[in-house]
């Protein structure tokens, strides 16, 4: 009966220890293809920093800090946006799309569409 709630209770760490990996695995928040298209430019980062979408989805830029800042990836680009101003980037195809404000460039983050 001890061995029964030794194995039991390591079986339960085990998956604890899996969701924990995972979470530690995450660059940051996501946001789930049917809640969000939109992505929030405040404190110098982009909220969410990872957005999943899916195939021919417009997700939105909004620049909610003082600044100018952009999302800039490879074949596409919000153009400059003032504080307040909204761009917006229709995603046709499935894939990873990293995406960066060239004005400030540690500022980066990813659309996944999938």
């Amino acid at each position: 009966m001890k061995t029964v709630g030794i194995l039991a209770s390591m079986a339960v760490m085990a998956l604890a220890l899996v969701g924990f990996g995972n979470a530690l695995a995450s660059d940051g928040p996501t946001a789930t293809a049917s809640s969000v298209k939109s992505v929030r430019i405040q404190g110098f980062v982009y909220h969410p920093g990872t957005i999943r979408v899916r195939p021919g989805s417009t997700v939105t830029f909004t620049n909610r800090d003082s600044g100018l800042h952009n999302a800039v990836g490879r074949g596409f680009s919000t153009g400059n946006l003032r504080s307040g101003k909204s761009g917006s980037i229709t995603f046709r195809r499935k894939g990873t799309f990293a995406f960066h404000c060239t004005i400030h460039p540690e500022m980066h983050g990813r659309v996944i569409v999938e």
